[in-house]
């Protein structure tokens, strides 16, 4: 086994144990250095990592500062499984070089390709996003609604919008590189652009609102002289015929607006981060997003679906991600399974029984974990927005789950998951449970985490993958459901990932039954066996029972 260490923390408390190759992670993040204290696992006294000699090759050379957009992309911290393999490529696969001035790298990107895929930046995107969910989504509608009451100010909101938008986006851009970097973001960030380069920041906002204004104008002029020769201006009925032509060419006089708009977003972090002038930052900017334009374009389209189901779930909630389990799984081969009461709607962030190996035998053991699994690599459970569910297809790969679908799976035991169907009376919960009335195996993934306040001190995310016939009317997903045969293969570190993920194909059809249920279910609140009831109105009918 590696050795283990306890550390403490920049707040005082201890941690631990944890890896060498986890604090070599958090020295290359900045999260620790040659001051922290630390002692091996069963030592008595502390000392410091630089006194170590099993992290001497983190402090050999300074870690170059994370690339900037287009140098490529930096995935979130995550656990290795070696020293060695951590200290080669401390920064999620960059190796480590002597540091350069931040300002004369980022000149020298210029002159070099880079990658850029849409997805990619997408998903690494919800990992920051997850990874300090309360703080990065929290302090960007303060900093982004404090930008519009300023400029709906009387008198000086005009002054208001033209020099500080570029002022906030810089602190919220600012914001989230720190907290992808894995640095100690806080609240305060989001306002960073007042307090570094705001006298750069307020001229490129200044210069960005000019330029958009004399673009716009030219790209309208000749809809707006069509408008005056028709009279439009001193109340006359406008020709419709006359506005033909001019809005025929209109969208191709905005592609100059759309070319500089996309190519400057990276303008006001190049200023904040690396100290550029607004100039050469814009200019900067442009010249690298140039290189990958269409592609820069496309990521921001997509931005605009998200943005919209981003709300659409804040106001309507996620009802999806709902079991129940009411019974001990004695089929399972489990001595002594922990005691919970029976969950008739069980919802995430509860402490639910899961079934994994015992650490360092071949032994099952039952555990009570928090649904929702917090990373390894976030600073603590509290601050984390717990991951719910894991795409069976991609897991493997994700950094917020590719360790723990390596060493650490499990399977959840349950009576059965629920779905909705949308109807005019409003939303009405199915059960979908076993054909033969018989325990479900969810496959899952659990995580412990180091915070020693977390309660339980493990999480747990289900995997989930495509529906089968039964539950694709109601939901694109469902749990992945192992046979009972199989759970020693899915527990077994040994298997091949070839293996694990034919189990992880959906289930067939005729292994599942579906009912409506109470539609109390709704609710949270409510977990008694009234949930399981038949709902008031039995005329439903999806074709599912």
């Amino acid at each position: 086994m590696p050795p283990m260490y306890r550390i403490i923390g920049g707040d005082g408390r201890e941690y631990g144990p944890v890896s060498a190759a986890q604090i070599t992670q958090w020295l290359a993040q900045n999260r620790a250095n040659g001051d922290t204290r630390i002692k091996p696992e069963g030592a008595a006294d502390w000392t410091t990592l630089a006194a170590l000699p099993e992290f001497a090759a983190a402090f050999a050379s300074p870690v170059s500062p994370p690339p900037l957009p287009g140098e490529g992309a930096v995935p979130p911290p995550a656990t290795t499984t070696a020293p060695a393999e951590a200290a080669a490529s401390p920064v999620g696969g960059f190796a480590a070089t002597p540091a350069t001035a931040p300002l004369e790298a980022a000149r020298a990107c210029l002159d070099r390709p880079f990658r850029l895929s849409v997805m990619d930046t997408l998903s690494r995107g919800w990992d920051i996003l997850a990874s300090r969910f309360w703080l990065v989504a929290g302090a960007t509608t303060v900093a982004l609604l404090t930008s519009m009451v300023a400029g709906m100010l009387p008198i000086v909101g005009i002054a208001a919008s033209i020099l500080l938008t570029q002022v906030f986006y810089a602190g919220i851009y600012w914001l989230m590189l720190r907290v992808s970097r894995g640095e100690s973001a806080e609240f305060a960030d989001v306002f960073g652009g007042f307090s570094r380069s705001f006298a750069q920041l307020m001229l490129l906002s200044l210069t960005v609102f000019c330029c958009t204004l004399v673009l716009a104008v030219l790209a309208m002029g000749p809809l707006l002289w069509a408008l005056y020769r028709a009279g439009v201006f001193a109340g006359a009925e406008p020709d419709p015929t006359q506005m033909v032509g001019p809005l025929l060419v209109l969208p191709v006089l905005m592609l100059p607006l759309l070319y500089l708009s996309i190519g400057w977003l990276f303008a006001p972090l190049l200023v904040i981060d690396r100290g550029m002038g607004f100039w050469e930052a814009m200019e900067t900017s442009r010249r690298m997003i140039n290189k990958r334009w269409f592609r820069m374009f496309f990521l921001y389209l997509a931005f605009i679906p998200l943005m919209i189901a981003g709300l659409l779930c804040f106001i309507v909630g996620d009802r999806s991600a709902r079991l129940t389990s009411r019974r001990p799984p004695a089929a399972l081969g489990i001595p002594a399974f922990p005691s919970s009461p029976p969950r008739y709607n069980a919802a995430p962030r509860q402490a639910l029984p899961i079934v994994r190996r015992e650490t360092g035998s071949r032994r099952r053991e039952a555990a009570l974990l928090r649904w929702g699994l917090v990373p390894a690599w976030s600073p603590t459970s509290a601050a984390a927005s717990p991951l719910i569910n894991a795409r069976a297809e991609s897991a493997a790969e994700k950094p917020a789950f590719r360790d723990a679908f390596r060493h650490r799976r499990c399977a959840v035991p349950a009576d059965g998951f629920y779905e909705w169907q949308r109807t005019p009376a409003g939303p009405m919960p199915w059960l979908f449970e076993h054909a033969a009335g018989d325990l479900l195996l969810f496959a899952g993934l659990w995580e412990s985490h180091v915070d020693p306040e977390a309660d339980p001190a493990g999480s747990f995310a289900v995997l989930t993958t495509a529906p089968n016939t039964l539950v694709a009317p109601l939901h694109d997903r469902m749990p992945a459901l192992l046979p009972v045969a199989a759970l020693h293969e899915w527990l077994d570190a040994a298997t091949p990932p070839a293996r694990l993920m034919q189990l992880l194909v959906p289930c067939t059809a005729d292994r599942l039954r579906a009912r409506p249920v109470n539609p109390r279910l709704n609710h949270v609140a409510h977990d008694d066996p009234s949930c399981l009831d038949a709902p008031p109105d039995q005329q439903l009918d999806l074709g599912l029972g």
